[in-house]
């Protein structure tokens, strides 16, 4: 059986290599975008899922994230 700690490093290593692979098979799935619309959707993409693991580990470990002001910094850029 795995602990908590080596399961959620396997299940980021297996999310970070299925979105790297993404990156080969996106254009093809849609040939009708430009390069450009694929990076940009990408961004989008890879944008939303740090704001969601920011806030989710924000709210799940307080003292070991970010301090606020630091959070509403990296949401203006």
């Amino acid at each position: 059986m795995l602990s908590g700690k080596r399961a959620s490093g396997i299940a980021a290593g297996l999310g970070a290599g299925a979105l790297w692979g993404l990156v080969f098979v996106a254009p093809r799935m849609m040939p009708g975008l430009s390069a450009v619309d694929v990076a940009s959707g990408r961004f989008l993409v890879y944008g939303l899922v740090s704001l969601i693991a920011m806030v989710w580990m924000g709210a799940a470990s307080p003292a070991s994230s970010c301090p606020p002001q630091h959070r509403r910094w990296l949401l203006w850029v």
